[in-house]
């Protein structure tokens, strides 16, 4: 099993690894961009993927964690330091994502 961590800003990798620990992780590899192609059955992967690839991944049994903020409008699209993400509660939530072939099915 690897974790992986993607994004390419520099304030996340750092929050990521002043935080990672309180969730029970350790982060092995960081990759600016996912190439899902590397990824295998078991790997984790954290970050701020968009979710019809967090779907894919889930798909594929991989363990997917989300960087989550209460970012005002104001601050997106720029770069966040590791203080700023603490000021917009940054926390790592874990998210099973499936995709509905069909929008009348129920379960």
């Amino acid at each position: 099993m690897t974790t992986y961590l993607i994004t390419r800003h520099d304030g996340a990798k750092r929050w990521v690894f002043a935080h990672v620990t309180e969730y029970g992780l350790q982060i092995n590899k960081v990759l600016p961009h996912l190439d899902p192609s590397t990824l295998e059955r078991g790997d984790v992967v954290v970050g701020t993927l968009p979710i019809q690839i967090v779907a894919d991944l889930c798909d594929a049994g991989i363990t997917y964690y989300h960087l989550t903020l209460k970012l005002p409008k104001e601050k997106r699209g720029l770069e966040l330091s590791m203080d700023e993400l603490d000021e917009f509660e940054a926390h790592l939530e874990r998210f099973e994502v499936r995709r509905w072939k069909d929008l009348s099915e129920k379960t």
